[in-house]
């Protein structure tokens, strides 16, 4: 199957209706979608070309090379997102979560599929492209929540009373709550701070590094874990939307892609995991 001249037109004349579309409905948004386009053309379209060169033909190197290179899509990903860490931090997370997605990939590719599919750079990409991608979303989510909640605790620490201070510098730190700060607008009045009665009447509650953890790590693995929900319900994975049209049987596509879910719910929580370990090092550092 190819893509004729028409086929272009009629690809175009969709977009073209969403920007009629967006323009009609006031949105402010035309030099946006015009941009979106170009840069979606010519990223896939350069995409496209590299993996006509790699897949043809069974080549290994090929194949890790192209894991390599989602795996470099996905970490860019994360530090675009997440800002203001080490970037040891940065390479470390990226380790983690290229040595999951590889070792998911080569089981998939290597232990269900087997011979000959095995060293096929296209298949060894859309393995990888499909559990990468959800992955690297939630490891920077997570860092993302964490590294927020994280600093909003350092500058209500700035602003903690003396008597305070004393009193948490022999707890550990998970015994610090954030109760136990004082707002910026109590900040500078002894007496206010100082004072049994001006504190508020119901005390915020009181979050330990572990719950942090676990509340940054929940809302990282949250969309996958949706995905898994409504899969088949609510919405077609795009890499069974893929198989089917290229006229792999229903069924050995629909269990490739549960195969290739629930690789990526397993990448998303070492991603996620390896990122809270990586930040909570970094803040007791500072």
């Amino acid at each position: 199957m190819t893509l004729t001249p028409f086929d272009l037109v009629i690809t175009l004349g969709f977009f073209g209706l969403t920007i009629a579309l967006s323009t009609a409905l006031g949105l402010g948004l035309t030099r946006q979608w015009l941009t979106a386009g170009a840069r979606t053309l010519l990223q896939l379209g350069g995409l496209g070309y590299l993996l006509a060169i790699a897949g043809d033909g069974n080549n290994i190197l090929w194949a890790l090379g192209v894991t390599a290179a989602v795996i470099a899509l996905g970490s860019f990903n994360i530090y675009k997102q997440v800002q203001g860490l080490p970037r040891w931090v940065y390479g470390a997370i990226a380790l983690g979560l290229g040595s999951a997605v590889t070792l998911s990939t080569a089981v998939i590719v290597g232990l269900i599929l087997g011979p000959p599919q095995w060293d096929l750079p296209l298949l060894w990409f859309a393995i990888s492209a499909a559990i990468a991608t959800p992955a690297s979303h939630g490891t920077a989510q997570t860092a993302l929540i964490l590294n927020q909640s994280l600093a909003r605790q350092r500058r209500q620490k700035k602003f903690q009373p003396r008597s305070a201070i004393d009193q948490s510098s022999t707890q550990s730190y998970d015994d610090v709550a954030d109760g136990d700060w004082v707002s910026d607008w109590d900040w500078g009045n002894d007496d206010v701070a100082d004072s049994p009665s001006a504190q508020p009447a119901t005390a915020p509650p009181q979050l330990t590094w572990g719950d942090r953890r676990r509340q940054a790590i929940r809302q990282g693995v949250t969309p996958i874990l949706n995905g898994l929900l409504t899969a088949g319900i609510a919405t077609i994975p795009l890499f069974l939307s893929g198989q089917l049209l290229g006229t792999i049987p229903p069924l050995i596509a629909v269990s490739l892609q549960i195969t290739t879910l629930f690789a990526s719910a397993f990448v998303t929580l070492v991603g996620a995991g390896t990122a809270a370990y990586l930040i909570a090092i970094t803040d007791q550092e500072l």
